[in-house]
């Protein structure tokens, strides 16, 4: 069910399902979400402490799980999206590994590589429905909230396990990426020192690194 998302949609559901989410993230949307962003961006940089050291893989992650837990599924408070946010990682992180791929077929048995992974998967879901439920029971003007009103509407084909997989797919799909496309961004731009000091400057910067 938690892999039963977008991408393993077909047909007229897939361009349902696509009418509905790129209103939400096409360029007009995504601007309008600027002013937050930055001002997310603003509140971790100013917990940073002058002369410290900082697992920066670690902040990229934590921003970019709290820029998408407020605006793509109207999370505010931090705990919610932390806990999805870590299984999430946890089952991907799981799903690949010939361990957990070679015990399969052990799965009915407990303490196998493959079982850890149902489990996990188990409290991702469990997850999930309690965000779905909160946000119905407060709905906004978020990703989220459009698919619980098109699967209370019954469009596109969706039910409360339809539900699950788009959650767990979109969340994974704006927290994870994001977070290392940002890390490696960085990481580039400090072993280039004339691109570093272009941006900069293209930002309204000072010239020096």
């Amino acid at each position: 069910r938690i892999r039963n998302g977008l991408t393993r949609t077909r047909g007229e559901q897939h361009r349902s399902l696509r009418a509905l989410l790129i209103p939400k993230l096409q360029r007009r949307a995504v601007e309008a979400m600027a002013p937050r962003i930055a001002a997310i961006v603003d509140a971790q940089l100013a917990s940073w402490q002058p002369g410290t050291t900082i697992d920066l893989g670690r902040e990229a992650k934590r921003l970019s799980l709290r820029v998408s837990s407020e605006l793509l599924f109207g999370i505010t408070e931090g705990e919610s999206g932390d806990r999805i946010g870590a299984l999430l990682g946890e089952f991907m992180r799981r799903s690949y590994r010939l361990d957990v791929l070679a015990t399969r077929w052990l799965a009915p048995l407990p303490g196998t590589p493959y079982a850890a992974l149902e489990r996990n998967a188990q409290r991702l879901e469990f997850e999930s429905r309690r965000l779905i439920g909160s946000r119905r029971a407060t709905p906004g003007d978020d990703l989220l909230s459009t698919l619980i009103g098109a699967r209370d509407a019954g469009l596109a084909g969706l039910g409360d396990d339809e539900l699950v997989g788009q959650v767990t797919l979109l969340f994974g799909a704006s927290y994870e990426t994001t977070a290392q496309a940002l890390l490696f961004t960085l990481a580039l731009l400090a072993q280039s020192p004339h691109e570093a000091r272009a941006l900069r400057s293209a930002l309204g910067g000072e010239s020096t690194v």
